[in-house]
């Protein structure tokens, strides 16, 4: 059974909006986490399981005190910063970081108590849809009288036929950046044409490619974010 843990993603947060993680709510992350692991053992005994559940219940109903506490001063603090300001505080970019924290900190709060709610059980990997980028990508050769590239071909199969959430992420990425290649190479052909015609068509057809690797990026960004949300 996969470890799940929480304050790494607790630290993380704080690190990324360069903020004190308040030391309450870190202490019950960590308590939540160690018994987290105790809960991962498969040799648990169903009666020391039971039990072990319901301190995570415990501490969960605790983490949400101490994150209403944790919002509850930096909003504080915020509100009175905003009032005396120090130097070169700015209101607009301190009022950002406090909605993200907050946002931020419920949503972990909220995988908590889906953990808790759930036995203790980590969360199943996020599904994957059915993907085609492969015949979209022939589709968009075909319709403007393209060239298959044979490294988009091969890493687009690659992540239509894959089924393991885990890998989608680096191979949506190499397929992206396969279609990208293909692109710089079409440009540097581009550059030397002078007849009007190939030179409207190439335009299409790269027109046509760009708007298909940014359907990759946005479905890489998806993946990204379903990820986040999982963890």
């Amino acid at each position: 059974m996969a470890i799940v843990q929480f304050e790494p993603d607790h630290k993380k947060l704080m690190a990324r909006f360069k903020q004190k993680p308040d030391k309450d709510t870190a202490k019950t992350f960590v308590k939540i986490d160690e018994i987290a692991k105790k809960l991962a053992d498969k040799t648990l005994k169903p009666d020391d399981r039971s039990a072990m559940v319901n301190k995570l219940k415990d501490q969960v109903k605790k983490l949400i005190t101490k994150i209403a506490a944790d919002i509850k001063n930096r909003e504080k603090e915020l509100r009175e910063a905003t009032q005396k300001p120090p130097e070169g505080f700015n209101p607009f970019v301190a009022k950002g970081t406090f909605n993200n924290i907050k946002r931020e900190l419920l949503n972990l709060q909220r995988k908590a108590q889906t953990f808790a709610n759930n036995g203790g059980q980590p969360p199943p990997p996020p599904k994957l849809p059915e993907l085609h980028f492969g015949a979209d990508y022939k589709k968009v050769i075909v319709e403007n009288d393209g060239t298959l590239a044979p490294s988009v071909v091969m890493a687009l199969d690659k992540l239509d036929e894959n089924a393991n959430a885990q890998k989608v992420a680096e191979l949506v990425k190499a397929a992206r950046e396969a279609v990208e290649k293909q692109l710089a190479a079409l440009a540097a052909e581009r550059s030397k044409l002078r007849e009007p015609k190939p030179l409207l068509a190439i335009t299409k057809f790269m027109t046509k490619l760009t708007k298909f690797s940014r359907a990759l990026e946005d479905f890489e960004m998806r993946v990204f974010l379903i990820h986040r949300l999982a963890r």
